[in-house]
């Protein structure tokens, strides 16, 4: 099935193209049936319930209720400060950088995101930024224990106070957390906020399609029904694909087998300066997912793929030296518009026409050194493809995960962090 605005290309991680770092057609049919198993855990899990990621795209009473939500507050504040970090904001940032640009028409509420630091500077620039008694504050903490943003909250939560008084204070505030316990949930039910559910068996790294990133992104202006419809693409995709040929199985089974040939660093290259923020929400995927210590039988293995973010055509002059030459533990994938509405012509040609030879001559150069890389292609860069992006990256990581027997969806190592914060605050 050939998923409409999304697709895979693999040739150069191919023996046939690049040489011996190449996966051989007698390897690549190891991996297929491996890949096989892994697809039928995943649609146990799907079926199940027991990871909810892959039931968001179908949820539109959620949608409709973010969406109304969003509008209701456009309607009397012009600006919304989100605070949550990790992923409780990087895949709502991501969609801002995307799709709010000046080359797509849409009207949506100022969104500012605060909660991913505690450095004061920030929050000074924030507050010289925005006047609270026209500002919307949504707090994103599934437990309402994360420090950071809770930190920067009860700050802001005091001066929204002040400025508009107690009584009223609570009218700005929307929390998005877990949607039966935790602190948060009680302190909103006790000081009357309003409150999005995040559902229990979704992790927050695959928690963009929740209100986690519906919310934000449906103040902003972002029609966030085409992006749950990419999604549910993406979904299709997967369930129907035969012979683990789809680009989500490919682009897992790869990256898998890469790895495993010592080649442990994974590249997302986007040739677009509206996805540099997506490159930063796939390493957080990537990273807390695949990064585990035992495999899930509590066999030590130390198992893990480091992500590395990177952008076209800029990091072609700062990275490509060390990726051609140096040592031979990269993949790259790089991830391309194919149609942009905008384009502008100089000496050198159309610039659109420039940026797609910018990433075919970086591919072709690391093919001619035997190194392995893969494009994803984008028709364009809208709500649809973006959700079906995302989507391609969650079912991805998450079948990596199978293929390198670890929990995909858990990360015991942040939590020992967060609990010896916890114990040296006290």
């Amino acid at each position: 099935m050939k998923q409409r605005g999304l697709r895979y290309v693999d040739d150069n991680m191919r023996k046939q193209q690049i040489g011996k770092m190449g996966i051989s057609p007698v390897e690549w049919k190891k991996i297929q049936t491996r890949l096989l198993k892994a697809k039928k855990a995943l649609l146990h899990i799907e079926h199940t319930e027991s990871q909810g990621f892959f039931k968001l795209p179908y949820d539109r009473q959620t949608q409709k209720t973010t969406a109304t939500l969003a509008h209701n507050i456009s309607r009397r504040f012009s600006d919304l400060v989100v605070l949550g970090i990790g992923g409780s904001d990087l895949g709502a940032r991501a969609i801002q950088q995307a799709l709010v640009h000046p080359t797509v028409k849409q009207r949506g509420m100022n969104v500012h995101f605060a909660g991913a630091t505690t450095d004061p500077d920030d929050l000074v620039k924030l507050l010289s930024t925005v006047d609270l008694r026209k500002t919307c504050i949504n707090i994103v903490s599934k437990s309402g224990d994360t420090i950071e943003p809770m930190s920067v909250f009860h700050i802001l939560q005091d001066k929204l106070i002040r400025a508009v008084g107690r009584k009223k204070f609570a009218e700005h505030i929307v929390a998005t957390t877990d949607s039966k316990t935790g602190s948060l949930r009680a302190a909103a039910l006790k000081k009357g906020f309003r409150i999005l559910d995040i559902p229990r068996n979704v992790e927050g790294r695959y928690s963009v399609l929740t209100p986690v990133g519906l919310f934000p992104a449906a103040a902003m202006g972002v029609d966030t029904a085409k992006l749950l419809s990419g999604a549910v693409a993406s979904i299709a995709d997967f369930h129907h694909c035969k012979n683990a040929q789809c680009a989500a199985c490919r682009f897992a089974g790869l990256s898998a087998w890469s790895a495993s040939q010592g080649r442990t660093i994974q590249v997302t290259m986007a040739y677009s300066t509206r996805l540099v923020e997506f490159s930063r929400w796939t390493r957080q995927l990537i990273a807390e997912s695949l990064g585990k210590k035992v495999t899930r039988q509590g066999r030590v293995v130390h198992a893990g793929v480091t992500p590395l973010s990177c952008t076209g055509p800029e990091d072609q002059h700062s990275q490509l030296q060390l990726w051609t030459e140096g040592p031979a533990d990269k993949t790259v994938t790089f991830i391309e518009i194919e149609k942009r509405k905008q384009n502008f012509s100089s000496s050198y040609g159309s610039l659109e026409k420039l940026v797609h030879l910018e990433r075919w001559a970086t591919a072709e150069a690391l093919r001619l050194e035997g190194r392995p890389n893969g494009t994803i292609f984008l028709g364009q860069l809208d709500a649809y493809s973006l959700g079906a992006l995302m989507m391609f990256f969650e079912i991805s990581v998450a079948l990596m995960g199978e293929l390198m027997d670890v929990n995909a969806f858990n990360q015991p190592g942040v939590a020992l962090m967060k609990k010896l914060l916890l114990k040296r605050l006290a």
